[in-house]
């Protein structure tokens, strides 16, 4: 047995406050709880094993956000709050206990009424519900009616009940602007419910009046929430990006319900492509029409609700540049290095950077053409480029160009070694 003006993060079997003011009681676990005779003491966050009791001259106390699988008895002069609770047995209000705001709690429990008055609160009848209808709210909740009798002016408080748990739905006041019935202790209420696509649950209510006395729980309502039709998506994939002009590729769409049949058109930006039949949830258009750059591919579905879902990518499309020899044959193993034009020896090229072969991409800063001889202009075939010009992107060198550099390195050595035997000859005859 503990007494203390505060008390946290410990373990016991019991905290029992025999009297005083403001006591705080916080982050335990223990056995249970027992307020004797105190005033505005607070009791929250508290992991107990068995239960709370509220007795003898007990008033004005705050009972929140704490975990409690035993009773919670109450039968002190009242005016106490019992909110946010996890519960696991019920509420019971004793005779002469008024006042008693019960509120929000949630509750597993095999209790006939998780809230029990027996004489305190007032006696405040509880609601009475009578009917409970639904229309579609959106992808995740359910909007369902419920209309009734309850205290006038008097706080309603709405729950599920899914087995033995009783859920929090929502709160409002019978006869305020949200109540769409204007007479006097009758309510229609909007309920947003969670979507539990045709599980299901029963509706209940408490009320509580404008003195905090909060009654027992009303009758249940069964009620099966319609299946919210979810809004299907679409992906868009390429088999391959980027490619070439002229290349064959294949567009996906892939719709999320397999099940979807119909149409999917596919578009460059505002043009058409064509339109393909969904087959199993996916469409597949090939095309090899895509002009060189970046292509934004669109993919679009019309729903049965004529809405439309479209998903996009942006497919890149590469120049081909085909290099021919003299002969007009296209030469393979065609090697790029950077241009540099302080640099120009061609028996010495700056780092190379990639070996293509004969009809591969070639890629340039802003799609530039490359700088040879003569420019390689995309997606045309050109004669054998031999040297770098000063405005190149990119210097093409090829296997031809390679033989004309040992033929000129080989002239040059036969005329440098005619030169030495003239001037032999010359010092022989002097």
């Amino acid at each position: 047995m503990i007494l203390r003006k505060s008390y946290s993060n410990n373990t016991a079997t019991r905290i029992y406050i025999s009297s005083g003011n403001n006591h705080q009681i916080s982050n335990n676990t223990v056995g249970d709880i027992y307020l004797s005779t105190t005033t505005n003491t607070t009791v929250t966050n508290n992991t107990l094993s068995a239960g709370l009791y509220i007795s003898s001259g007990s008033k004005q106390n705050t009972i929140t956000q704490n975990t409690i699988p035993g009773q919670v008895y109450v039968d002190g002069v009242g005016s106490n709050i019992i909110s946010n609770n996890t519960l696991n047995d019920r509420i019971y209000v004793a005779t002469n206990s008024d006042n008693n705001l019960i509120s929000q709690n949630t509750y597993n429990t095999t209790q006939a009424n998780p809230i029990t008055l027996s004489g305190g609160n007032i006696s405040i009848p509880a609601p009475t519900l009578t009917t409970v209808t639904s229309s579609v709210g959106g992808p995740n909740s359910t909007v369902i009616t419920v209309t009734g009798t309850a205290v006038a002016g008097s706080k309603i408080e709405f729950y599920s009940k899914i087995g033995n748990v009783y859920t929090f739905l929502f709160s409002a006041v019978e006869g305020s602007a949200a109540d769409n019935n204007s007479t006097a202790g009758s309510f229609s209420f909007n309920v947003n419910t969670p979507n539990s696509n045709n599980v299901a649950f029963f509706i209940l209510a408490t009320n509580t009046d404008t003195l905090n006395n909060t009654s027992q729980f009303s009758n249940q309502l069964s009620f099966t929430p319609p299946v919210v039709p979810v809004t299907p998506t679409i992906s868009l994939t390429s088999s391959k990006n980027p490619s070439l002009v002229g290349e064959s590729i294949n567009l996906t769409a892939t719709l999320s319900d397999p099940l979807l049949t119909g149409n999917i058109e596919f578009f460059n930006g505002n043009t058409s492509l064509g339109s393909v039949v969904v087959t199993a949830g996916q469409a597949v258009l090939t095309t090899s029409t895509l002009p060189q750059g970046s292509n934004p591919i669109r993919a679009v579905y019309t729903l049965a609700n004529s809405t439309t879902i479209q998903a996009n990518l942006t497919q890149v499309v590469n120049a081909v540049v085909v290099v021919n020899d003299p002969a007009g044959n296209p030469i393979g193993g065609i090697t790029i290095y950077p241009n540099n034009p302080a640099t120009k020896p061609v028996s010495n090229p700056i780092s190379k950077i990639t070996t293509l072969p004969v009809s591969t991409a070639v890629t340039t800063t802003n799609n530039a053409v490359l700088g040879v001889s003569d420019n390689i202009v995309a997606n045309t075939v050109v004669s054998q480029p031999m040297f770098d010009d000063t405005g190149a992107t990119a210097l093409i060198r090829t296997g031809g160009e390679a033989n004309q550099i040992f033929k000129l390195l080989l002239m040059t050595s036969v005329i440098v070694l005619l030169g030495y035997l003239v001037v032999q000859s010359n010092r022989v005859q002097n």
